[in-house]
């Protein structure tokens, strides 16, 4: 996604934000990972909205940004076709 920044990786969170021109406007999403069992793991997602107007947290929702990062690790682990 344009203009996503990865802030911070580590082995069980991971830390990803947008800021728009002249910071009026950040999203920032929290991921943090959680193993299930040998095979599989589980992620979840946490999204802030801010800028000039304060911070918005919004547990269990997923803005455009966390989204776009979890869509394309669905696609990166889906079983290859062909």
């Amino acid at each position: 996604m344009q203009g996503a920044t990865l802030i911070e990786v580590l082995e069980d969170r991971a830390l990803v934000g947008r800021r728009t021109t002249f910071a009026a406007r950040s999203e920032t999403t929290r991921f943090t990972f959680h193993a299930r069992s040998e095979t599989t793991s589980e992620i979840r997602a946490e999204s802030t909205n801010g800028g000039v107007f304060g911070v918005a947290s919004y547990p269990g929702i997923v803005l455009e940004i966390g989204r776009a990062v979890l869509n394309e690790l669905e696609r990166a682990a889906a079983p290859k076709q062909g």
